[in-house]
């Protein structure tokens, strides 16, 4: 009965993406239908595995989006969760495509076989690239956020992701041309310059979620300034010969109408 409730929950939150449908009839047309089912039955395997894990945290879910060329959910998860419950949500996507591929080839035989593999470790190596908002482009932020402030975990972030994102593009142009992945390039840039205007916000939030709830964090630190706060962490605010808790330093700032222009 668990298992019937968590398919009904995944399903309304399904969303395909038009392009999808495109590709679905030309692979009918082009007699590629089999390799298109192999790459979106992975991709959905894929993001169900972060779902699950999701579900598991009580997280709250907006949608599951599949495109061509991957998939990505999208939660509303608070971003001052812990950082190894997040963690543990991204590795379950990885993990969940590895056990479903293994048992999807157990029903399969001769070149099939093959194809869903070289699928299967494409999915898994391209997901994996450094670039945010792939995968291993959240793994980068999550080992960044282990070790710097929140603000500039976001930075490093986005600075390596544009760094592995060009070193993608000098792969394609000089080493290894194909129209496709230039596609795949295009978009990656868009959704990562998209994630990157998203940064003050993302800040706002991260503040704003300080101020209204309680974590129980065990480590403390002590800081001067908001840029300085870190996942995980309850601050010591100290300002000008007096220390303030974290609430009210963020009362203070909040108050104080040049704080938003940053």
């Amino acid at each position: 009965m668990e298992s019937l409730s968590i398919i009904k929950n995944i399903l309304p939150n399904l969303s395909i993406h038009p392009l999808c449908w495109i590709f679905a009839l030309l692979s009918i047309f082009l007699g590629m239908f089999r390799p298109f089912l192999f790459v979106m039955g992975l991709i959905l395997i894929h993001e169900c595995g972060h779902f699950l894990a999701a579900h598991f945290f009580r997280w709250k879910t907006d949608k599951i989006y599949l495109y061509p060329f991957g998939g990505l959910s999208s939660f509303q998860e608070e971003l001052n969760c812990p950082i190894r419950e997040e963690l543990i949500v991204l590795v379950l996507g990885p993990l969940f495509q590895c056990f479903g591929f293994w048992i999807w080839k157990q029903f399969l035989s001769g070149p099939s076989v093959s194809q869903l593999q070289t699928f299967h470790y494409a999915l898994l190596l391209f997901n994996l690239l450094p670039i945010y908002p792939l995968d291993g482009g959240k793994f980068l932020y999550l080992f960044h956020s282990h070790f710097f402030a929140y603000k500039r975990a976001l930075t490093l972030t986005f600075f390596f992701s544009y760094l592995a994102l060009f070193l993608f593009l000098f792969y394609i142009v000089f080493l290894h041309w194909s129209f496709a992945l230039f596609l795949l390039f295009l978009l990656l840039f868009y959704k990562l310059w998209i994630e990157e205007k998203k940064k003050p916000i993302y800040f706002q939030k991260f503040l704003l979620e300080r101020y209204f709830s309680s974590y129980p964090f065990r480590k403390r630190r002590t800081v001067c300034s908001v840029y300085q706060m870190r996942r995980g962490y309850r601050h010591l605010f100290y300002e000008k010969g007096r220390y303030y808790t974290e609430k009210e330093f963020l009362r203070k700032k909040f108050h104080h109408k040049s704080f938003y222009l940053y």
